[in-house]
């Protein structure tokens, strides 16, 4: 039993060092709390454009839903102003993430 309590000791310190505290986690867990993340990040899935038909009855809100994005990302990225409007058959370009 011993042994779970050391081990688990060591954990908590090296999880406050990561968090830049001190022994004693009042300074690890304010920098919970305030939402503050260790040094270590998963890597982002990387993302690119692709060329996409528009559907009969698809907009770009549902568009951007289906692929992830938002309606404004797919109008920067497809050089779309605000009033544009899109129609069946159009190409217009979406970012996305790579499946290989």
């Amino acid at each position: 039993m011993n042994n779970i309590f050391s081990t688990l000791a060591c954990l908590c310190i090296a999880a406050i060092a990561a968090f830049g505290g001190t022994a004693s986690g009042e300074t690890a867990v304010a920098a919970l709390h305030a939402g503050k993340q260790s040094g270590v990040s998963a890597a982002k899935p990387k993302r690119h454009l692709h060329t996409y038909a528009v559907k009969r009855g698809e907009t770009l809100e549902s568009i951007a839903k289906k692929f992830g994005t938002t309606a404004d990302e797919i109008r920067k990225d497809s050089r779309l102003n605000k009033k544009a409007r899109i129609r069946t058959g159009q190409t217009i370009r979406v970012r996305m993430e790579d499946t290989h």
